[in-house]
């Protein structure tokens, strides 16, 4: 890699920071490369390392330099700030959302337990139309056929709303796994 690639891919990769600390870097390892003679080009670049890694390194130590400004730290000031003045309303609006996240489940459940409740009722119908159809033929057909009709909605019913509750269970754990993420990286 020549100097002018070198220097051209520092100063992409150096994008992010203010202009003229990035003039003030690409200044330098011109100064560095022109100090050490063209003849020694490949020397330099295999000294410096990657323009990827040597802008990382610029860009940090960029960010701890400037960690310790007055600015960083009235802009913390304005951060906590506006934290406290949000409280109010962020407060409210996250116990509503964990209400309703809760109030979801219990749903699920509520009607997931209803219909393994008349699944229950079917099988229990089911069984009485074969005891009392040993007594009474038409009674025990009667209940035999409610209870296969329970169990006929009862069972896929139970099975559908389980599938449901396990799929909103994982949308909801993805959805606050990417929100802890994306809160920890910043």
């Amino acid at each position: 890699m020549s100097k002018n690639e070198f220097l051209l891919e520092l100063k992409h990769r150096l994008r992010k920071l203010p202009l003229e600390e990035q003039e003030q870097a690409l200044v330098y390892y011109e100064e560095y490369f022109n100090e050490a003679g063209t003849d020694s080009e490949a020397r330099v670049v295999e000294e410096l390392g990657s323009p990827a890694a040597l802008a990382a390194k610029i860009i940090g130590e960029y960010a701890v330099q400037a960690s310790g400004s007055p600015r960083a730290k009235t802009r913390f000031g304005w951060v906590t700030f506006l934290a406290v003045c949000a409280a109010p309303l962020a407060l409210p609006l996250t116990i509503g959302t964990l209400a309703l996240v809760l109030s979801l489940c219990i749903g699920f459940m509520a009607v997931g337990v209803a219909l393994a409740a008349v699944a229950i009722a079917g099988v229990g119908s089911l069984i009485t139309g074969l005891i009392v159809g040993f007594t009474s033929f038409p009674s025990g057909l009667f209940y035999v056929g409610y209870g296969l009709l329970l169990c006929a909605i009862g069972i896929p019913a139970a099975k559908g709303i389980w599938r449901l509750s396990q799929k909103t269970w994982s949308r909801i754990q993805l959805s606050l796994g990417k929100a802890l993420m994306k809160r920890g990286t910043k």
